[in-house]
């Protein structure tokens, strides 16, 4: 690491905000950087797939939906993580903390700021969050996945950039891919999930709506599906009751490889699935958690659906009958299928992972000490 720096990414503990982190952290790292992954517990299995990064785990928590007993808790525990990730950074010396957003990350930037360290938010959905929003007028910069995003005090920001969502190398790589072959006797493979931690609507609706469709169409279908881990056993004996093809598994570490082969997504509407798919060039039918905050996840679909790549199904229209209609339409109109998937990578970033790496680093260049620059 001869000459590199030292950088933090602080992020929630869902793909959501990870992989993009992930994706960020992955690229410094390439280019002779050090990065430490500042995050909470709830991350341990995913950050598993992390390599080259510096994990630390520190307390946190959300003050949401707490009584005023579990309010001081999480005051307790979020003080307790900003004295941890204070000590971290006074040892390593950062450049710059980034922070995606998610309860886990607002210690992490609390120390920057009492250190000084400059700050870049890193939003990856069309409504910022809160913990993001509380941290956008101080931090150095404001990154953006979308030019339309709100949900903050853009008059109150130092800068704001639409860099896009950084998405995984392995998903930029499937962008130069052909959709896959699809037509009447071809495979239809449907992958399903529901963001890290699985969808309990999908794992209800989707194996009810693949019943209603014609034999001829249920004899082609190969699914791949996330659930949660309980529900996994019964929902692998609904398909193979069907005698569908299914691989079923509370979370996939191969995602790339498996979008790879599939021809339609069905799934909720984080910004991760969303801009995914619009780089992978892959259609989805997009289900928007309805219980999110702001209703980030509609913005979300809405910026894939507008562009014809996806389809915005709302939960409450989503049952098993509605569902197989849209899917027997599609199966049924090949074209449409290859033609939406043009249509998403046509509103797809895939050179957002190296342009907010660049904006780090001129971050880093920027706040450097008078001695550090004249050493450069």
């Amino acid at each position: 690491m001869s000459g590199g720096k030292i950088y933090v990414v602080t992020a929630g503990g869902t793909g959501g905000h990870l992989f993009p982190a992930r994706a960020l952290g992955s690229e410094l790292t390439r280019r002779g950087n050090m990065v430490i992954l500042v995050t909470d517990i709830r991350a341990e299995t995913i950050v598993t797939t992390f390599r080259d990064f510096i994990v630390n785990f520190v307390p946190s928590g959300t003050f949401a939906n707490k009584g005023p007993i579990e309010k001081l808790k999480v005051a307790y525990k979020i003080f307790l993580g900003t004295l941890e990730s204070y000590n971290l950074f006074k040892e390593m010396k950062p450049e710059v903390v980034v922070g995606f957003g998610g309860y886990p990350a607002v210690p992490a930037m609390l120390a920057a700021r009492f250190l000084g360290i400059p700050i870049c938010i890193h939003e990856q959905n069309a409504v910022m969050g809160s913990a993001n929003a509380k941290f956008a007028s101080s931090a150095a910069t404001v990154a953006l996945s979308f030019e339309s995003t709100r949900g903050f005090d853009r008059a109150k920001a130092r800068e704001v950039v639409v860099t896009g969502n950084p998405v995984r190398a392995e998903i930029i790589a499937l962008r130069d891919k052909p959709y896959p072959e699809f037509g009447p006797d071809t495979k239809f493979r449907i992958l399903v999930f529901g963001g890290s931690l699985g969808a309990k609507i999908l794992t209800t609706v989707v194996p009810a709506a693949i019943a209603h469709l014609p034999p001829a169409l249920r004899e082609r279908i190969e699914v791949t599906q996330q659930c949660h881990g309980e529900d996994k056993d019964e929902l692998i004996a609904k398909y193979a009751e069907m005698g569908i093809e299914a691989t079923v598994a509370p979370f996939f570490h191969d995602i790339p490889e498996r979008l790879a082969k599939t021809h339609l997504v069905i799934g909720r509407a984080g910004a991760s699935t969303v801009c995914e798919l619009a780089v992978a060039g892959r259609p989805g039918i997009l289900v928007p958690l309805p219980s999110a905050l702001r209703d980030e996840q509609t913005a979300n679909a809405m910026m894939l659906a507008g562009a014809g790549g996806g389809w915005l199904m709302p939960q409450s229209e989503l049952t098993d009958v509605e569902l197989a209609k849209r899917i027997l339409k599609l199966a049924t109109t090949h074209k449409a299928l290859e033609d939406a998937a043009a249509d998403a990578k046509v509103v797809g970033r895939p050179e957002a992972t190296t342009a907010l790496a660049d904006l780090v680093e001129r971050i880093a260049g920027e706040h450097a000490k008078p001695e550090e620059k004249a050493a450069a």
